[in-house]
């Protein structure tokens, strides 16, 4: 999907990072403000040697956005089956993971979703979407079904606020449990952008969770703040969860298209370029040519003629 649908220079970089399987999940703990006691783990999308960049920073195309919500949402299933496989389920931390709603609102999102279902019922009711909701998609009818769908296949669902926001009355009909923003606190624009919704989610009586919190002064405000969870480099580091993508067995077949591909368009460049200069030195001949051909009449018409009459009279003579 990636690789079909690329767009923009990340786009193709994003794809050939997919292709050496170069993008895994970095996680890290979400936990308590009152104890730091570990209750779940929130998972994102890095690459980079110490994969600490996020992919999402890229200049992505809106369908390549979509099919990297897939992709975060199918290795999410993928470590929670390891786990399940491995530890007791009593041991494991549900993990949270961002999602668009409007992947969710695509055909293909939803198609995904149901098969996910159908063959990782139980790693799937370990997972937690933190979902990002616009107020247009959220006035979208089939919104509200596309949200039943995730409460019954997912654990719970968290609501992904991103700041600047002032009004979330538009959350009120999908009675949102737990709501996640991300703010740092270094300003007073930013705490005044925070306003808003710590009210409503006191008036909601709803869960909050804190990210991005780097320092001991931004979770204490945050604990002020009524926040029941954190997570950010205050106390962990993210951690790389490396598991492998699709088996693709078509995987070969589109690295060799993909090499033809650049082949072609290298040849049909260098064709170009040389048409290009062959043009370009015909010009120049032509040019030199009707340059020469004027230095040449300027000689001509400069040139005095030279009159022998001795010689003139011999040639009559010769003629008569």
């Amino acid at each position: 999907m990636i690789e079909d649908n690329a767009v923009t220079d990340d786009d193709h970089k994003l794809a050939e990072l997919m292709a050496a399987d170069e993008v895994c999940h970095a996680c890290q703990p979400i936990r308590y403000c009152s104890s730091d006691e570990i209750e779940y783990q929130y998972i994102t999308l890095r690459y980079g040697d110490k994969k600490d960049l996020s992919v999402f920073a890229l200049d992505i195309s809106d369908t390549v956005r979509a099919a990297l919500d897939l992709f975060a949402l199918y290795l999410a299933v993928r470590q929670t089956q390891f786990e399940l496989e491995t530890f007791h389920p009593d041991l494991l931390n549900n993990l949270v993971f961002s999602m668009n709603a409007c992947t969710l609102l695509r055909p293909e999102g939803k198609h995904f979703i149901d098969q996910l279902g159908q063959h990782f019922k139980q790693p799937m009711s370990m997972l937690i979407p933190s979902l990002y909701l616009t107020p247009g998609e959220a006035s979208n009818p089939a919104t509200k079904a596309m949200l039943e769908r995730l409460e019954d296949r997912f654990h719970k669902v968290c609501f992904d606020v991103h700041l600047p926001i002032s009004d979330l009355e538009y959350l009120t009909p999908f009675d949102p449990q737990m709501i996640k923003i991300s703010n740092s606190l270094d300003s007073q624009d930013e705490k005044r952008a925070l306003l808003p919704v710590i009210r409503y989610i006191k008036r909601r009586k709803a869960t909050l969770v804190a990210g991005r919190v780097t320092s001991q002064n931004t979770l204490s405000q945050y604990k002020m703040l009524g926040a029941k969870f954190y997570f950010g480099y205050v106390s962990d580091v993210p951690i790389p969860v490396h598991f492998k993508g699709f088996e693709d067995p078509k995987a070969e077949m589109r690295k060799k298209q993909r090499e033809r591909a650049k082949a072609e368009q290298f040849a049909d460049q260098q064709i170009e370029a040389q048409n290009q200069l062959a043009q370009e030195q015909a010009e120049r001949d032509q040019q030199q040519a009707l340059l020469d051909a004027s230095i040449d009449n300027m000689y001509q018409s400069a040139k005095t003629e030279f009159v022998d009459e001795e010689i003139e009279a011999i040639v009559r003579q010769v003629e008569e």
